[in-house]
């Protein structure tokens, strides 16, 4: 078999992400790992073979290549998946990144490095050229992955924090109350909780900054002796309107 006709079936494949121009992910992954364990059998097949000294030291490099690019990939995928979880909350529009600047700051370098490294997939699929265009991909990948796990244990930290100070956030999953604190200034959201935090809460009727009545599922309305304001940390006014 021709070692080039090995490399040409290992390719990227990859598709547009959230509609973004230049913004694109893996995708097809299983495909991708099918190429590399045939093209790994392929070239083990031919190392074996007693005929092979003109071709060894070709189909070495082919290995080695294959051997990097095969670590490339799983550091890849698991970038991916961290990152596409972190994106949302980070990248959404959302509130958490401004009481967590560091970590926002951090994962807008990863960020970075993540669109380009896919930005160049998809313009360069034949994973060859990539490898050898970037000699110290699984490094990069590497470094990527560690700074993620840093964001997710700092995430993890920065929820468990807004618990103590509200205990019935215990009550919520750690993405609903994610989803609750990267919203805080969306009363729409946190009102889809309500329910689950409160027993017979499950409206409030807000007027400016300011909450005047609650609702039960029955529809009953409770008027306030004192307006709630809502101009502090969502865990702050939680916490008064259950007092």
């Amino acid at each position: 078999m021709d070692l080039v006709e090995i490399w040409k079936g290992v390719q990227f494949t990859t598709k547009n992400y959230k509609e973004k121009d230049n913004f694109f992910i893996l995708v097809d992954i299983d495909t991708l790992y099918q190429y590399l364990d045939e093209g790994l059998a392929s070239i083990n097949m031919i190392l074996g073979n007693r005929f092979v000294k003109v071709m060894r030291p070709e189909a070495e490099k082919v290995k080695r290549e294959l051997n990097i690019l095969d670590e490339a990939v799983k550091q890849w995928v698991d970038v991916q998946r961290q990152w596409c979880y972190l994106e949302n909350i980070f990248n959404g529009g959302g509130t958490i990144k401004t009481f967590m600047p560091e970590e926002s700051k951090l994962f807008d370098q990863v960020n970075k490095v993540f669109i380009g490294l896919n930005l160049k997939a998809n313009r360069t699929p034949q994973c060859l050229k990539m490898i050898r265009s970037n000699g110290s991909l699984v490094d990069i990948l590497k470094k990527q992955n560690e700074d993620l796990d840093k964001i997710q244990k700092k995430l993890e930290i920065y929820v468990e924090s807004k618990r103590a100070i509200f205990p019935r956030f215990y009550f919520l999953s750690f993405e609903d109350l994610i989803q609750i604190l990267s919203n805080s200034d969306n009363k729409d959201v946190i009102s889809l909780h309500l329910k689950t935090l409160f027993d017979g809460i499950v409206q409030l009727e807000f007027k400016d900054d300011q909450i005047l009545k609650m609702y039960s599922k029955e529809k009953e309305c409770v008027e306030l002796s004192a307006a709630v304001k809502t101009r502090v940390a969502v865990e702050t006014w939680l916490d008064t309107l259950a007092q």
